[in-house]
């Protein structure tokens, strides 16, 4: 079985200067591209979340959750 590559470390409008598109926009972007799931792992806060996943649910893809926090 041959897997396809993730995106694991992937930022939206969120994460202040470090993402530009929308958790919506970066579902139906990987969707495009022919990845099987995406990760969200915006900067100190999940506010995406939810929309990310709702994307990810209609375009078919396994969303993952993920955050980095700044200590």
């Amino acid at each position: 079985m041959i897997s396809s590559p993730v995106l694991l470390n992937t930022h939206s409008y969120f994460s202040i200067l470090e993402g530009t598109q929308s958790p919506r926009d970066l579902a139906l972007s990987a969707a495009a591209s022919g990845y099987e799931s995406i990760a969200l792992t915006d900067h100190n806060l999940l506010s995406g979340s939810v929309e990310f996943t709702r994307a990810c649910l209609e375009a078919n893809l396994r969303p993952i959750l993920g955050l980095e926090v700044d200590v």
